[in-house]
């Protein structure tokens, strides 16, 4: 039987059937063409009466679609809201988006919400500005948790000694990587300033300004970003993206119940001239 870790690091056994549904929906959502039962249980190495018993179950539950008439499978929209859910338990990012909007086009640039999760962070969405070329990022993608502008927030924020931030630090990759002292002055910069910013170190090409948003607890769980090509804006701008990013972030960061739920910021109209 099939093995894998437990959160002490002992081996258990796995649950086969558990197993096998995993490796069907990961196998629909590896292969572009819908499939058929014979196709994925040949590939996965499964009898086709327990594959097809499998997907029977799938599709009752709505996690994937079957073609009557091709025979075939492909991932359903089930998926979409158990997705949903793991990347944005709070919805914080449908709160934020009106004003990420308005920021994204005013600036020209991407605006974005980073959630953090164990020791990474996650995109959890994005907007783009109108602009003939555009910064475009991946919903999902997950970094190390200290790397980039969000990541100085985050390190400000878990106020870590400097032997376990240099351990940390030591296992991030940048394109042009500051040294290690000059990482702990942004950090501390960060803390000072409740900003931060990362000019072409962690991408070269593309400057990033993070701001916390934080709850009223205090934990730090999501930062707000805007990213732009390097020298898109003079540097007397900085703190005018600075201020439109606060302002989201102090209005979002109101719990409205203590379960989690954000409260909806009202829309102000950007500082910036246009």
């Amino acid at each position: 039987m099939p093995q894998g870790d437990n959160e002490n690091g002992r081996q258990e056994p796995r649950i086969g059937t558990v197993a096998s549904t995993v490796a069907i929906l990961r196998q629909l959502a590896s292969t572009p063409a819908p499939l058929g039962v014979n196709a994925i249980a040949r590939s996965l190495s499964l009898t086709p009466s327990s594959c097809f018993n499998i997907l029977k179950t799938l599709v009752s539950e709505n996690i994937v679609d079957f073609d009557p008439n091709t025979k075939l499978y492909t991932l359903g929209a089930g998926l979409v809201s158990i997705a949903r859910n793991a990347l944005d338990p709070d919805a914080a990012y449908e709160i934020v988006r009106t004003r990420l909007e308005v920021l994204a086009e005013t600036w020209g640039m991407t605006a974005g919400l980073w959630r953090a999760h164990s020791d990474r962070i996650l995109l959890v969405g994005y907007v783009a500005g109108a602009r003939m070329m555009r910064i475009q990022m991946t919903v999902g993608q997950r970094l190390p948790k200290l790397i980039g502008s969000v990541g100085r927030c985050m390190a400000a924020a878990m106020d870590l000694d400097r032997e376990e931030l240099a351990r940390r630090f030591a296992g991030l990759r940048w394109e042009s990587a500051p040294s290690f002292d000059e990482y702990c002055e942004q950090v501390e910069e960060a803390k000072r300033q409740g900003w931060s910013i990362d000019r072409g170190q962690f991408v070269r090409g593309a400057t990033t300004i993070a701001v916390p948003l934080q709850r009223e607890d205090g934990d730090l769980k999501y930062c707000l970003v805007s990213t732009m090509f390097t020298g898109q804006h003079d540097d007397d701008k900085v703190p005018l993206i600075v201020k439109e990013l606060q302002q989201i972030a102090r209005w979002a960061s109101r719990p409205i119940d203590g379960s989690g739920v954000i409260q909806q910021p009202p829309l102000r109209q950007s500082t910036r001239s246009v």
